[in-house]
């Protein structure tokens, strides 16, 4: 089998603060990022997230929900995991199967990544981590503290074994965009027709600058019980949770350069073009839109794992784990209203594309200008759960020839329950 890891070499000290970083340090895998730049998801050799199989600590992990900004309709009901909802100092090793391989769970056509906390019998004797760190993103402009303590020890001759760790961070992100959406030939406007030399020249549809803001609060929590009791047998108890408060604000205003719904009667005057590319000119009887996007949502993750391994003798070992796991995702807040206001826009892009639109003979501050065209809000909640059983054996032999077997049986069950609620009221007119 094909196998790539990440391994921390000491307790709590994994090289990178977001699994999805750590992940991407291995061939094959890419980051999917969000659009605050955050490793959100992952891919395995090509295929999305859907395609990869998740464990941690052995069994199979619920979806926590495919959130990559305000856009997202609500989220839940995917298959791949987003890994912003935890810590990456609760874990000590991230492996990657890109092979198949019988014992392995079912699921992951690209590939499976097994994820692995610390356990108190990977370290010698009583072990304390405590770290704290703050950041400040200079165009958020806010402090982002963070902190993480973990405790370690064996106890009774090192046949009993405890860690707990706890972690808390912040982050705070803003992000200033200026584009224009999408382009369209110029003879969609009647002062240009089709038969002219400027018919064939794209002009931009939608220019528009957005502002962007994102907070982030994680919060994980880990607790291990390991038991020795005999040289031969281990027992192993796993808690893990993660909880994941996001609150999003989009703010966007542009000139919709396809035509006016309101009165259908929108032209093109004076346009420049140089090079065969549209430079400026104003656009007449234009919907100038505003929108604002306000998405609160929280990722709760629950797992508890119990795996015992017996070593019987030389030549046989059985092994098994039950375990069950949890992710709530909910999203109390999705609004998304609009608003527009007709007038005459000049629109320049003579600043390398960078698109400059600036309306005429109107005063944005007079709210009785403004028609409120839409207004939106869309709130669901997702449970998604999984409860894994495993049974396996494995035989060695002497002779030269078959080394040994491995048998067993996994059983999974997995249950998703996605509620959306959607309230719009539109008016055009």
């Amino acid at each position: 089998g094909v196998v790539d890891a990440v391994i921390a070499t000491d307790i709590a000290k994994f090289p990178d603060d977001n699994l999805g970083e750590a992940l991407q340090r291995l061939p094959g895998v890419t980051v999917l990022r969000t659009e605050e730049g955050q490793g959100g998801t992952y891919s395995v050799r090509g295929l999305g997230p859907d395609f990869t199989k998740t464990l941690v600590n052995g069994m199979s992990v619920p979806s926590t929900g495919i959130i990559t900004g305000s856009y997202a309709g609500g989220g839940g009901g995917g298959r791949g995991l987003d890994v912003q909802a935890f810590s990456a100092d609760l874990f000590q090793s991230a492996i990657v199967y890109k092979t198949y391989s019988a014992e392995i769970a079912e699921g992951g056509i690209a590939g499976t990544v097994s994820l692995k906390t610390a356990s108190p019998f990977d370290y010698d004797g009583q072990q304390l981590v405590f770290s704290a760190r703050t950041s400040q993103a200079s165009r958020a402009e806010e402090g982002d503290p963070g902190y993480s303590f973990l405790y370690s020890n064996t106890f009774a001759d090192d046949k009993w074994g405890l860690l707990f760790a706890v972690n808390q961070n912040e982050r705070t992100a803003r992000t200033d965009d200026a584009n224009q959406a999408r382009g369209n030939y110029l003879s969609r406007f009647p002062s240009v027709g089709a038969n002219s030399p400027l018919s064939k020249v794209l002009g931009p549809e939608l220019p528009r600058t957005i502002t962007f803001y994102e907070q982030l609060e994680r919060t994980g929590f880990g607790l291990v019980l390991q038991g020795r009791p005999t040289e031969d047998f281990d027992i192993n108890l796993n808690y893990l949770s993660a909880n994941l408060d996001r609150k999003h604000e989009r703010h966007s205003i542009g000139a919709w350069l396809r035509g006016n719904w309101f009165t259908g009667d929108q032209d093109l005057v004076n346009p420049v073009v140089a090079n065969g590319a549209f430079v400026s000119g104003t656009f007449t009887n234009t919907i100038v839109w505003t929108d604002e996007s306000r998405v609160n949502r929280e990722t709760d993750f629950q797992q508890v794992v119990l795996d015992a391994e017996w070593r019987v003798s030389d030549d046989w070992t059985v092994s098994g784990l039950l375990g069950a796991s949890t992710v709530e995702l909910s999203t109390p807040v999705n609004l998304r209203p609009y608003a527009s206001v007709v007038a005459d826009v000049f629109v320049s892009l003579e600043h390398d594309n960078f698109p400059v639109f600036t309306p005429a003979n109107t005063n944005f501050s007079n709210p009785t200008g403004w028609i409120m065209q839409r207004h939106r809000n869309q709130s669901s909640q997702s449970e998604d759960s999984v409860d894994s059983f495993s049974l396996n054996a494995e035989r060695l032999f002497n002779d030269t020839g078959l080394t040994g077997i491995s048998f067993g049986v996994q059983l999974e069950n997995k249950d998703i329950q996605f509620d959306r609620y959607r309230t719009q009221f539109s008016n055009k007119n």
